[in-house]
């Protein structure tokens, strides 16, 4: 997914140590998604939050309040 967006492996492999136990293909979603709208992950402008239910770890990409800034800002209206 990396070399799709651009992505240094080394940038990859630096955001992927920062979320460890995160699964591949959801790590895979997560910077895809974050490319898509335009985020950078490194300034904290999106997340991935696991949120555990009895067993299962489900996780969730969240903006920021800062990535809702930016996306806000590219409208035009954002001041």
């Amino acid at each position: 997914a990396a070399e799709e967006i651009g992505m240094s492996e080394s940038l990859a492999l630096e955001i992927k140590n920062s979320y460890p136990d995160t699964p591949d293909d959801r790590f895979a979603t997560f910077i895809r998604t974050a490319h898509r709208l335009g985020l950078d992950i490194q300034a904290r402008q999106i997340y991935m939050i696991a949120r555990k239910s009895g067993q299962q770890t489900k996780w969730s990409i969240e903006a920021s309040i800062d990535g809702f800034r930016v996306i806000a800002d590219r409208t035009g209206h954002y001041s």
